[in-house]
């Protein structure tokens, strides 16, 4: 009986769609009229090492920091290259406001920018979405960014009303960053982009670029406001009473290679 060894899965990465199609393509290509479907020597060879690269590659993706990933598919693969040479921290400090939980995941330093990676999830009995978004959009879809919801996907409105949770906007703002010891400095212009997963968990990038909030340093001090803004079944939201939770990350950049991450004050 063949077995599959599911377990594996847990521990190496999915094969890249575009490797796995190859592979797939070359061993099609190579099998022979013979009874036997014999491979040739170099034909052989030729699989063999079309399987060692795709295993590279999903190896290479997994062990290439998250934040990378993100902010290559945002800005391209040359800002993702650019910021290979930066330092980085794991953070994974969270706050709670308003039915939602806020976590800072990945920071990254490099010269006078800050990059950040974060989530937004759900508690239980609540369906989020972003500031830009409206609850007539499809649950789930990032139409914003090109998606395409399938026919009869629910919309959040509906979503909230099948499943009896409340709904809330939300967004992670950023107030101030400290360099070290220094004293904690408002940053002129900074950026903020989100992204839903098919679950509901919210996906956020924030950078900083700001030579006098962000100098080369050891450590960095992040005062956020994690904001959660009730709405109605209609969509409408009320924006002048959020439920916040002032909240202070320091994050901990290192070279990759001697990295240990941050953590929450």
């Amino acid at each position: 009986m063949m077995e599959t060894f599911d377990g594996l899965k847990d521990i190496f990465p999915t094969m890249p769609q575009a490797c796995e199609r190859a592979l797939k393509n070359t061993v099609n290509s190579l099998r022979e009229d013979s009874p036997r479907h014999a491979f040739r020597p170099m034909r052989r060879a030729l699989v063999i090492a079309l399987a060692l690269l795709c295993l590279t590659v999903s190896a290479y993706a997994a062990l290439r920091p998250q934040i990378i990933e993100l902010f290559s598919r945002e800005y391209g693969r040359d800002f993702g290259s650019w910021m290979e040479s930066g330092n980085y921290a794991q953070t994974h400090a969270s706050t709670e406001a308003g039915g939602a939980v806020f976590t800072i995941q990945e920071g990254l330093q490099k010269g006078f920018g800050l990059y950040l990676t974060g989530t937004i999830a759900p508690q239980d009995g609540y369906i989020l979405l972003d500031e830009d978004c409206s609850v007539e959009e499809p649950f789930g879809y990032n139409i914003h960014h090109g998606e395409k919801a399938p026919e009869g996907t629910p919309t959040i409105a509906q979503k909230a009303e099948e499943s009896g949770s409340a709904i809330r906007f939300v967004h992670c703002d950023l107030e101030k960053i400290g360099v070290e010891d220094g004293v904690p400095l408002s940053p002129d212009c900074w950026g903020y982009d989100a992204k839903v997963r098919r679950d509901g968990t919210i996906d956020f990038l924030m950078e900083v670029e700001d030579g006098l909030a962000v100098e080369p340093g050891v450590s960095y001090t992040l005062e956020l406001s994690a904001n959660a803004f009730p709405a109605n079944a209609d969509g409408t939201a009320d924006w002048e009473h959020p439920i916040s939770q002032s909240w202070s990350v320091t994050v901990l950049p290192k070279p990759f290679e001697d990295n240990e991450g941050g953590a929450q004050k």
